[in-house]
């Protein structure tokens, strides 16, 4: 009999406790559920905040361009100092293309000269033993670069007005 009243008062002690015990494991999880949605608010608010920034540094890129071109714009030195300014860039270009273009047919008649001009074809020179010399790497990345600087800037200044 008093094991049974001492078993009871067991059991109904724990019985009153174990829904305090159910609360608290289901708040603890609760609360981690929490935490974890609010970390993920955190990471994505700065991510935002990243892309809000990029956002306004490209803005600031593109109207500070705007605004330099503005200002050379409203230049007035009269016709010929306008059409010397305008005709520097594609002088420039044409000059150095040209000095390019020597020294490529220069290397390219040292080549031929090393085997003998007059019988280049004979001694199984073939344009296909040129062409290292004509177009190499380093050709190809100033080809790159010279078309990306004279039409690469007109695409981004159009994708930038829509």
């Amino acid at each position: 009999m008093i094991l049974a009243s001492i078993l009871g008062t067991l059991t109904g002690g724990l019985t009153s406790i174990l829904p305090g015990v159910l609360s608290y494991l289901q708040r603890r999880d609760e609360l981690k559920h929490e935490s974890q949605l609010l970390a993920l608010k955190a990471r994505y608010a700065q991510q935002d905040a990243q892309r809000a920034i990029d956002i306004i540094d490209a803005r600031a890129d593109a109207d500070e361009g705007k605004s330099l071109r503005d200002h050379d714009a409203t230049l007035d030195g009269g016709g010929f100092i306008n059409t010397l300014r305008r005709s520097v860039r594609p002088v420039i270009t044409y000059l150095f293309f040209f000095l390019f273009l020597f020294i490529k047919v220069v290397a390219v008649l040292a080549a031929m000269r090393t085997v003998g001009a007059e019988d280049w074809l004979a001694n199984s020179l073939l344009w296909s033993d040129l062409m290292p010399i004509i177009w190499d790497d380093q050709t190809a990345a100033i080809f790159g670069a010279i078309i990306g600087f004279w039409f690469g800037s007109r695409a981004i200044e159009k994708l930038m007005r829509r």
